[in-house]
């Protein structure tokens, strides 16, 4: 049986479609894999820093740069790496359009007095408008949208800035491309540009990746969201315990916090100078942005105060069995005014002290007898809680480290794996529907390709966006902007190498300009528009097809190549 049959343009469209439709979800489930497996990483805080900033994007731009070395590896390089040009092409172009308008429409907020309404309560964000029909319509328009971060405004900045080696490239190929010139004179005068480019993109992709690097290490960048977010979820989903979590702070934090008020830290970290935090402090701060979500999940007159039948629901959310006479030692240590409920200073430093206190990181409850969940059922409700996965359950905090590095490994790795067979089938198939078609490859391609190596950022963008936040809209925005600068740099510096190896001509005049045009406008917009309307929103959407018409009216009618 052969695993991936040879398709030509001879076969049916239903033949063609259905194999085209295989391979799109295999490689999406690759995609996938890999995703996953990076955010499981993310629940690792001693590496979540390196793997949030570094490892992340340079996965999620693995399915596109194989898309590319793949269709520039054939024997008909030339031709097939058409291909490679549709999938760079179409997955820039759609990943800052599509998502970015998807985006907006999710994270919208009612404009009043140019001001815009983060700050109502949620379900007043988005204001009705009285009115028929056109009132509505021109109502949603141009009163409702998104404020745009300066993160947002730096990031395309960069992106700009790493569009150069298009030019590198793309203006020696327009001096040398004259019915005078041979080919093999086109590929000797070409080729050294080409080797500046690639030196450009991975001089940018290095800068890039320092800066992310850099900038996670900062309490309020998109990195540091996105580790406590994953912890978040990561306790949510059970897939780890508090304790579990909070594993790899103990050893750093726990010589200094041994013996001092938690209360203190906490009390004096928004007044220490950033570059004089301990680790103590560092390590307070990072978990009062996990426990927050879960306080407030029972703080629900919002008086700052929880009671000892809620204290008992929370550590059954944060996956912590502990008995009944423990949770109320826990809890009385708390309250120390003796008011019968605790703030969430309080609770964030009973909670921090249970977590560190190494008789309980081995996994045994020394007192025996029901759990404080068992124990407390007086709300009738009878309702099931969805309990920790039974190869997580009774492991200590560092085998649950330990597992869950395990599976983001190999998630990654089969991911990987997966990604790399079905690519070049894949660009196969492109090129066979382009033939049969009877329309060139690049278009197919800018088509069908991102639908299985990006479908995955565009759900997460809308998803993130649908929280209607300032800081939500900053994580959206800013990743849209870095997968565009992976693009550039990472997917960009293959593309360059297969021209180099392959000794390739530079025939892609039309869609250089394209790509570039396309991301000069984006980049415009997202520097200069400080506020971005469902106006621009329907302006940025339409900036998809018309990346394909641009292409095709130089083609048709500048003879560009």
């Amino acid at each position: 049986m052969v695993l991936f049959p040879t398709i030509d343009a001879s076969a049916d469209w239903g033949q063609i479609f259905t194999q085209a439709c295989l391979y799109g979800y295999v490689l999406s489930i690759g995609a996938d894999m890999i995703g996953d497996g990076a955010d499981l990483l993310m629940k690792c805080p001693k590496i979540a820093p390196l793997v949030g900033s570094i490892v992340v994007p340079i996965l999620g731009a693995v399915p596109d740069g194989m898309m590319v070395l793949c269709s520039g590896l054939g024997d008909d390089a030339q031709e097939q790496i058409n291909v490679g040009v549709g999938a760079l092409a179409g997955s820039t172009v759609m990943l800052l359009t599509l998502p970015w308008f998807l985006s907006l429409i999710s994270g919208r907020v009612t404009i009043k007095d140019g001001q815009l309404n983060y700050k109502a309560p949620a379900q007043e964000k988005l204001a009705v408008i009285e009115g028929g029909c056109v009132k509505q319509l021109l109502g949603a328009l141009f009163y409702s949208g998104v404020g745009v971060h300066d993160q947002v405004k730096v990031n395309a900045k960069i992106m700009i800035m790493t569009t150069l080696p298009f030019l590198v490239i793309q203006v020696p190929a327009f001096m040398v491309d004259n019915p005078d010139s041979s080919n093999d004179e086109q590929r000797q005068f070409e080729k050294p540009f080409a080797v500046v480019g690639c030196v450009m993109c991975i001089a940018f992709f290095s800068f890039y990746m320092w800066k992310m690097f850099k900038d996670a290490n900062d309490e309020d960048s998109i990195v540091q969201k996105q580790i406590v977010q994953a912890t978040v979820e990561g306790i949510q989903n059970g897939h780890m315990t508090l304790r579990g979590a909070m594993h790899d702070f103990r050893e750093e934090a726990m010589a200094e916090l041994e013996g001092s008020d938690l209360q203190e830290p906490f009390m004096k970290v928004e007044k220490v100078e950033k570059e004089k935090k301990s680790r103590a402090e560092e390590t307070v701060k990072h978990m009062c942005k996990v426990l927050e979500p879960f306080f407030k999940t029972y703080d629900e007159d919002s008086d700052n105060q929880i009671s000892i039948h809620e204290f008992k629901h929370l550590l059954r959310d944060l996956r912590e069995n502990v008995s009944e006479e423990k949770t109320r030692r826990i809890f009385d240590a708390a309250d120390m005014d003796k008011s019968g409920g605790i703030n969430f200073e309080e609770f964030v430093a009973c909670i921090m002290a249970f977590a560190l206190d190494p008789s309980h990181n081995n996994g045994d409850d020394d007192d025996k007898g029901p759990t404080a969940a068992d124990g407390d059922d007086d709300d009738g409700d009878g309702e099931e809680e969805e309990d920790m996965p039974p190869d997580l359950a009774d492991l200590s905090p560092a085998e649950q480290q330990l597992a869950i590095k395990k599976r983001a490994c190999s998630k990654m790795f089969f991911g990987t794996i997966v990604v790399c067979l079905f690519s070049d089938p894949m660009c196969d198939l492109l090129g066979t529907m382009g033939d049969k078609a009877d329309i060139p490859s690049f278009y197919v391609s800018f088509l069908i390709a991102p639908l299985a190596s990006n479908a995955s950022e565009l759900v997460s963008a809308m998803k993130l966006a649908s929280k209607k936040t300032q800081s939500s809209m900053k994580e959206s925005l800013s990743t849209l902007c870095g997968a565009a600068i992976m693009n550039n740099t990472f997917c960009l510096s293959i593309f360059f190498a297969c021209f180099i190896v392959k000794n390739l001509m530079w025939k892609f005049s039309a869609e250089t300009i394209s790509i570039v045009f396309i991301q000069y406008i984006m980049g415009v917009i997202a520097i200069t528009k400080r506020v971005q309307t469902v106006s621009d929103g329907c302006l940025i959407v339409c900036l998809y097809p018309s990346a394909m018409g641009i292409v095709w009216a130089l083609k048709k009618f500048a003879g560009m190549d």
